[in-house]
């Protein structure tokens, strides 16, 4: 499979988790996953011309980020999902950039990257920009020492505007250093494991020592009272304790819960737990003329370039009920939930 720029994130802080993951691979592509995998396809289509005419729904967060590039680029060539290698020292890192440009006029690339979700996301500092752009200034390395790069996160889902980092092509090279020996590591033998932001999503999550430990020492120590003599420093330094073991708990949660999950779609009973369904998407069950119809006596327009959704139109002013008497709602993804069966608790500790 080899390392990828979209991991990178993980990888460069935590060189272990690339073996993990190999051995512990992701479960199914849950529904947000998917729907970001769509909206990419669907924003690449517009911007190399090949707008949608098959009934494919553009999402507003889509027309954001496909206007903001549009706005930017002004005319200039632009490249699409491009599939752009990193190579140094015999380790190659695969790379398929959402989206960039270069303006000769301003001597400066443009680097766009788009999330979908709602786990929010910088562009400062981030790995998976800056092995883009390493990739591209190879491809001109002449440029190296006057050129710079802007590189743009585009989250419409937390932000109507992009997160940007301004930074001279030059400066990429001590970040290259740092990529490619952590690169190095993780494809070595006994690569390190460290617990940190970067845990968030990772596959190998449930099986980390790192995590668990981080976790478990965070437990430990919300057991602590705090009295009521002391300084304001060490109320301070307490309070950021207590964040950061907030934080080890939440990645402790989440490894118990991907455990917990799959035994349970095994077949197997678990005290206290059991596997329920979230609520889906919505979407039109009427065919196209009858929605529009609908509208129409409310004084809404659904029917722009493609229906808008059936939660876009309660906002533009329809009823609720009437939109889901025009619409359905798919079964959302198995999502753990406490269970209700006091009989099995109270056998579990009978026999404890």
């Amino acid at each position: 499979m080899g390392l990828k720029a979209s991991k990178s994130h993980r990888w460069v802080n935590c060189p272990g988790s690339y073996t993990l993951e190999q051995k512990y691979p992701s479960m199914p592509m849950t529904e947000d996953a998917l729907r970001g995998l769509e909206e990419h396809k669907t924003a690449a289509r517009i911007l190399i011309g090949d707008n949608p005419t098959d009934g494919t729904e553009v999402s507003n967060a889509v027309r954001t980020y496909v206007d903001e590039i549009q706005n930017v680029a002004s005319g200039n060539l632009i490249n699409v999902e491009h599939r752009l290698p990193l190579t140094r020292d015999g380790i190659t890192l695969n790379n398929i950039i959402d989206c960039h440009t270069y303006k000769a006029a301003e001597n400066r690339f443009y680097v766009w990257d788009y999330k979908s979700g709602y786990y929010p996301v910088s562009a400062v500092g981030n790995w998976q920009l800056l092995t883009y752009a390493m990739a591209i200034l190879d491809t001109c390395p002449n440029l190296e020492m006057t050129a710079s790069f802007e590189l743009t996160i585009i989250q419409p889902r937390i932000s109507s505007t992009p997160d940007r980092w301004v930074i001279p092509a030059i400066n990429l090279r001590s970040y290259r250093n740092q990529l490619f020996g952590a690169a190095a590591e993780a494809l070595g033998d006994n690569p390190r494991t460290c617990s940190g932001n970067h845990c968030h999503r990772c596959s190998a999550l449930a099986h980390c020592h790192s995590a668990d430990e981080a976790g478990r020492v965070a437990v430990h120590y919300q057991g602590y009272t705090l009295d009521h003599t002391r300084t304001p420093d060490q109320l301070g330094v307490d309070l950021s304790v207590l964040k950061e073991a907030q934080t080890h708990i939440g990645r402790l949660t989440m490894a118990l819960e991907q455990q917990l999950t799959g035994e349970l779609k095994s077949g197997r009973q678990v005290i206290g737990w059991e596997l329920g369904t979230g609520r889906g998407s919505q979407s039109w069950s009427q065919p196209h003329n009858a929605v529009t119809a609908m509208a129409k006596m409310y004084g809404v327009t659904v029917d722009k370039e493609a229906l808008i959704t059936p939660k876009q139109a309660i906002t533009a002013g329809i009823p609720e009920a009437m939109v889901a008497a025009y619409s359905k709602v798919e079964p959302g993804a198995l999502i753990l939930k406490p269970s209700s069966d006091e009989e099995l608790i109270r056998k579990f500790k009978e026999g404890l």
